[in-house]
């Protein structure tokens, strides 16, 4: 609240709480993720264009995608990146941008252009900071949401996995 001189705190103020870092996020709601993850490997089929962004349960998501074959990766996680990089059955694009250090993820203008060039993705596995079941979800980084926005135009599924504390 503005005052004469200054600024003071208000009670119940609608200020974001600050996001927790990435090994504390890990460690949260783990099982939760993991029984996500495992759920939504299952809608990922052989010979699909997918996204992967950058959340902790999306990262889940990538360590149950082993067995899958001919699989075409697009990802703005260089953790997701890291962790399926290596697999012989995936053709692994990680979005280039200016990396979100908090987060090891890539955003940006030149991520967005990069996207310009895949004119369609099967299947987009998105996390967010935030659910408002009537409005959708949200983000901390506007750059996220951008980037999150062209994904979405041009992404026939999307599967947006939040655990519990994302919601409200």
């Amino acid at each position: 609240r503005k005052v004469y001189g200054g600024a003071c705190i208000v009670e119940n103020s609608q200020t974001p709480i600050p996001i927790d870092r990435w090994a504390v996020r890990m460690k949260k709601y783990s099982a939760s993720k993991h029984a996500m993850a495992k759920e939504v490997a299952r809608y990922i089929t052989d010979g699909s264009t997918i996204f992967l962004d950058s959340g902790t349960t999306v990262y889940h998501v990538a360590s149950y995608l082993a067995d899958k074959k001919d699989i075409t990766i697009l990802t703005n996680s260089i953790r997701v990146a890291e962790v399926l990089g290596m697999n012989k059955n995936f053709q692994v694009y990680f979005i280039g941008g200016i990396i979100k250090t908090d987060i090891l993820a890539s955003s940006g203008v030149f991520a967005t252009e990069f996207l310009s060039h895949f004119y369609h993705i099967d299947c987009a596995v998105i996390s967010c900071d935030g659910f408002i079941p009537d409005k959708g979800t949200t983000e901390y980084s506007i750059e996220l949401s951008v980037l999150k926005k062209v994904i979405i135009e041009k992404t026939e599924q999307i599967i947006v996995v939040a655990d519990n504390s994302k919601i409200g």
